[in-house]
């Protein structure tokens, strides 16, 4: 699991973000919360997962207020970012459609889609 501090361009760009509610940016005043989110994303994730080969690189920055999506930055796949609906199972998902995840080429492509589109 990943536990190291982000890169200093990326809490640059995270704390630059206009965040809109039911989104919260908990890297800052909550660093403790990643390594959580992290070690639960691990532990759903099975091998036919998409992101099961970048399960421990995968850094949780921001997650909704209003449900269980948590905000990864993926070093290992050219920065990109994914929302990842963690379920919070018993034990690792059984298939690889859970949890759910939507991934997004840029940090900036999630800012136009997700931030932009919230009513």
């Amino acid at each position: 699991m990943a536990t190291e501090s982000l890169p200093r361009w990326l809490s640059h760009e995270l704390a630059e973000i206009q965040w809109i509610s039911p989104w919260w940016y908990f890297s800052v005043d909550h660093p403790e919360l990643g390594p959580a989110f992290e070690a639960e994303l691990q532990k759903e994730l099975n091998a036919s997962h998409r992101l099961y080969p970048h399960r421990e690189s995968a850094r949780a920055v921001a997650k909704r207020e209003d449900c269980d999506d948590v905000l990864f930055w993926l070093p290992e796949l050219n920065r990109k970012v994914a929302i990842v609906h963690l379920t919070w199972p018993q034990s690792r998902e059984l298939t690889a459609t859970w949890p759910t995840t939507y991934m997004f080429d840029t940090l900036a492509e999630f800012v136009s889609k997700e931030l932009t589109s919230i009513s």
